[in-house]
């Protein structure tokens, strides 16, 4: 075999190797964090302003994962990368967190990791699949103006729209009642 034909081989075995350690790595960093309320408390965490200026974090909206449409955004690539997958209840959840648009209070980045921390004490996992524009949002970036939301989930349509409710909200899907209380970012 020439030097040619062996320094070929030898990037094909590397690039290999790259793959695998990648796909190692995320499948470690894909496995979920079991976290006290103390933890959680000591991790990077906002209050959500409830009941001022019209917060309504109980209010749990949806958004339609095709209102994404921009190609070039990153909401869009991070969507659409294929490892986003919809549950039977039509949230759309990546890593078996579901995905939300959120204000740029609480992050500022696509695909962050961050955890609704909920009045009884139980919690959301989600991850930032979008971002609400700031112009929607009251001056500090934690609620939507025109409906007091705090967390809005992405839904697949189709399936969606089988099983929703009238309330134009996620709450009918157990485990989702009760005020968000605080925005935890992992």
């Amino acid at each position: 075999m020439d030097t040619v034909s062996l320094q070929k081989n030898m990037g094909k075995v590397l690039v290999a190797a790259l793959v695998l350690s990648l796909t190692f790595s995320a499948q470690t960093h894909a496995e979920e964090l079991v976290l006290t309320e103390a933890e959680l408390c000591e991790m990077s965490s906002v209050n959500v302003p409830n009941h001022l200026e019209g917060c309504v974090s109980a209010k749990k909206t949806y958004m339609y994962c095709s209102a994404v449409t921009d190609e070039t955004s990153d909401q869009y690539k991070f969507l659409y990368s294929g490892y986003c997958y919809t549950d039977p209840n039509g949230l759309i959840k990546y890593n078996n967190r579901y995905c939300i648009a959120i204000g740029t209070g609480y992050t500022k980045n696509i695909g962050d990791r961050v955890t609704l921390v909920l009045e009884d004490g139980s919690i959301v996992r989600c991850v930032v699949g979008a971002l609400k524009a700031p112009v929607h949002t009251d001056s500090s970036n934690r609620y939507d103006v025109a409906d007091g939301s705090v967390a809005e989930f992405i839904v697949d349509k189709k399936v969606f729209n089988s099983v929703k409710d009238g309330s134009g909200t996620v709450n009918f899907i157990d485990g989702m009642e009760g005020e968000i209380i605080k925005v935890v970012t992992l």
